[in-house]
């Protein structure tokens, strides 16, 4: 009963066995054998990733745009590698190279060099080839920060999935360097509607650099809107439609920013009033204090009181008029009317009159010394 079940289960695997591979030759009849590397070829869609490895998890080092030329030198699983195309360039070490008098080349000083793959608009840099000392590398601008960019070595690669490039078998391919093939055949007419896509992506590109309560999004937002309505393509009008519904958000964050800065103009102007009524009322505040104040009881310079000097009583100075003349007594528990005088003053205070020296006292509640 073993026996004959598990010769069952050897019969089974070997029926699927024959099914899979059945089906693997079927779908590979059915896909177009591509050629032998080296190969000429074009972009077959908008807007590809060209990356610095075989993987998607590789930074982007380019973007291709639809009918670009391309150079086939090797194909990994689904990735084709290709020469580097127009902007891509490599990074190297200053301290692994000597360069020339002229600083036109580098010479590589260490027993290897690591060389990472490097464009205007890659964001990071991985070592993606390693070159032997002696090697010769053309540089293509000053050292700066410690590196040296350079043309990419002869064996350096980018890659691109291999679903978006035709090949052109009638293209001839030359050997080696790394700039782009020219090709001959007449590429298909591009998508109009990719086309205005793109424009429109670099007009909304062109409107984000502007300050924020500057930007005009409508006709931007009409473009692409435009796009969603009429692409055939499923990735284009998928892509319009996620930017009609980002530049909503945009209009809804620039409307939120206007708003908020239409308050705060408001709280400043708000804060102007609020310091223009403290500062009023202030002066007013001073203004009526100084009108509420009492006036002085006497004014006069401080002198002492000769005739009172060998006397024991609390009052030894008086307030003389402007010819020497007493005007009142002084006395006061809250001043040292010694260090007023020969100063011009005015108090206020009780006034007594003492009948004795035929005069007013003024005990000095408040002494204010005048101008």
């Amino acid at each position: 009963m073993v026996r004959k079940s598990a010769l069952t289960g050897l019969v089974l695997a070997v029926v699927l066995l024959a099914a899979s591979v059945a089906a693997r030759a079927q779908t590979e009849a059915a896909s177009p054998a591509r050629p032998v590397p080296p190969y000429a070829g074009f972009i077959n869609t908008d807007m590809v990733n060209i990356r610095s490895g075989p993987g998607l998890y590789y930074y982007p080092l380019a973007t291709a745009a639809q009918n670009a030329p391309v150079v086939v030198e090797s194909e990994t699983r689904d990735w084709l590698g290709l020469r580097p195309l127009a902007g891509v360039s490599g990074l190297v070490a200053e301290a692994d190279v000597t360069l020339s008098a002229d600083g036109k080349t580098a010479t590589v000083a260490s027993p290897t060099a690591r060389v990472y793959a490097s464009s205007p608009s890659a964001k990071r840099q991985w070592c993606v080839t390693m070159v032997k000392k002696g090697t010769m590398l053309q540089v293509a601008s000053p050292p700066q920060n410690g590196l040296v960019r350079v043309a990419p070595p002869e064996e350096s690669r980018v890659y691109v999935l291999a679903q978006y490039v035709t090949p052109i078998a009638s293209a001839a391919v030359p050997p080696g360097g790394a700039a782009v093939v020219s090709i001959a055949v007449e590429p298909p007419t591009a998508d109009p509607q990719a086309q205005t896509y793109k424009d429109a992506g670099a007009a909304l590109a062109e409107e984000l650099r502007k300050p924020m309560l500057e930007r005009d999004y409508g006709s931007i937002q009409t473009r692409f809107a435009d796009v969603a309505e009429k692409a055939e393509k499923d990735w284009l009008k998928s892509a319009a439609e996620r930017q009609v519904s980002r530049i909503e958000g945009l209009k809804r964050q620039q409307q939120e920013f206007q708003q908020t800065v239409a308050i705060a103009d408001r709280l400043d102007a708000r804060m102007t009033e609020l310091g223009t009524a403290r500062a009023e009322a202030a002066a007013t505040a001073q203004r009526d204090a100084a009108m509420e104040r009492p006036a002085f009881q006497a004014t006069g310079v401080v002198k002492p009181w000769l005739t009172m000097e060998d006397e024991d009583y609390p009052a030894k100075h008086i307030l003389v008029d402007t010819e020497g003349r007493p005007v009142v007594i002084l006395q006061s528990d809250r001043y040292n009317l010694d260090e007023y005088i020969g100063k011009a003053v005015g108090v206020r205070g009780t006034r007594t009159y003492i009948a004795g020296v035929k005069t007013y006292l003024v005990t000095v509640d408040d002494l204010e010394v005048l101008e």
